[in-house]
């Protein structure tokens, strides 16, 4: 595949809505590999409460034996989840994390990027725009449906195709500040209930 769609972020902890996002992206692009990249610092979570590196990645994967049970197995097998930021132990920016990935697949010919549009705000304040702005796809799943903040990102320069979907109402950090499980995957939530 000449596609790849990366998924990054601190999933702290990965709820159903990160998962019903992916199976958005691959419904959408069936070309495509989704590469699953926990951070191992946030650039932006730096100060949060954030579970070790080990615990959310352990989580992922057990939330990708839900993916597999709960969605098309053709998107399983589109799926890597990835520990590059972990080998590289330090805080990764979005722009280096894509060159580095661009550097190790020759062959690669599209990068997107893929998110909620929460991260729109902000968008403009990551690290080395210009590369992200040459080399990256954003791929936008509506949450907030700031349509304001995608148009003016689009004016900057951004390659961004945004999606109006249904997405799961779910939040890492509701999850974390009320102790609502519901929206964990069994195993996740039986994970994440012995570790806090």
């Amino acid at each position: 595949m000449n596609e790849l769609i990366i998924f990054g972020g601190t999933f702290n902890p990965v709820h159903k809505g990160h998962l019903h996002i992916i199976h958005l992206a691959l419904s959408k692009f069936k070309e495509s590999k989704i590469l699953i990249v926990p951070a191992y610092i946030s650039p932006f979570k730096a100060n949060e409460n954030v579970l070790s590196f080990e615990h959310r990645y352990k989580m992922l994967e057990l939330s990708l034996e839900y993916y597999k049970e709960t969605y098309p197995l053709s998107e399983y097998q589109r799926i890597e989840l990835s520990d590059i930021e972990y080998r590289m132990r330090k805080k990764v920016y979005t722009s280096e994390l894509v060159k580095t990935i661009k550097d190790n697949n020759k062959n690669l010919e599209k990068i997107f990027y893929l998110a909620g549009d929460d991260i729109l705000k902000d968008l403009d304040k990551w690290n080395n725009t210009a590369y992200l702005k040459k080399y990256v796809s954003f791929l936008i799943f509506s949450r907030i449906r700031n349509h304001d903040d995608c148009k003016k990102r689009i004016e900057e320069g951004f390659d961004i195709k945004s999606f109006d979907s249904e997405i799961m109402d779910a939040s890492s950090k509701k999850i974390r500040e009320n102790n609502v499980f519901e929206m964990l995957p069994e195993t996740v939530a039986s994970y994440y209930s012995k570790i806090i």
